[in-house]
């Protein structure tokens, strides 16, 4: 129901990039992140995005099932790891 994805790309520079693409973002409470979620109002079907801030990466969290809400308190169970033990749990580097 959420697919996560890393970024190599700041916070600002992810908001930016989906904000031009339409989505509209706030800043979310969000247990042990600082982070931001939103849609693009205009598309009924777009997803819940939220994004992580984690320095020069963003982590974002995207569901089609799911509310901005849901996906935020779905957020505070992520965990930021190296990439050998993001492959070791079946986590997939393109």
């Amino acid at each position: 129901m959420v697919r996560l994805s890393g970024h190599s790309a700041s916070i600002n520079e992810s908001r930016a990039a989906l904000e031009a693409l339409g989505g509209e973002f706030e800043i979310l409470p969000l247990d042990g992140w600082e982070g931001v979620g939103g849609t693009s109002p205009a598309d009924p079907a777009s997803p819940a995005v939220v994004l992580l801030d984690h320095g020069s990466t963003t982590f974002m969290l995207l569901s089609y099932e799911l509310t901005v809400d849901e996906v935020a308190a779905f957020a505070g169970s992520v965990e930021a790891v190296d990439e050998t033990t993001w492959e070791a749990n079946g986590g997939v580097i393109r």
